[in-house]
């Protein structure tokens, strides 16, 4: 069994307001987890695999192809590969987001 703790994952991001670790990958998956403080961002970018959004915990937007959402916990989110995307923590409090990468 694999079991990890999100301080104990590799680090891919932190920036001191935006914190992402790589909680799990092989060779068709990987899920990114994002922590995302008051006023943290992951600028709009696209990328080569197709990915869905899960939210954790918090507040914020997310936008996807220019579509902008506000985004809640237990929201789900698919996005096509090579799509541009971008979430933002407009909130005062942390937000959360696990983000699944798929080959």
């Amino acid at each position: 069994m694999n079991v990890n703790i999100f301080k104990d994952c590799e680090a891919v991001m932190d920036n001191g307001l935006v914190e992402a670790r790589r909680r799990f990958a092989n060779d068709s998956t990987a899920a990114i987890e994002i922590q995302l403080k008051p006023g943290g961002e992951i600028p709009e970018h696209g990328t080569p695999e197709s990915v869905f959004f899960y939210v954790l915990e918090g507040t914020g937007l997310l936008s996807v192809d220019g579509d902008i959402a506000e985004i809640v916990p237990g929201m789900v989110s698919q996005c096509d590969a090579n799509i541009p995307k971008y979430i933002k923590n407009n909130s005062q409090g942390l937000l959360k987001v696990l983000v699944v990468k798929m080959n």
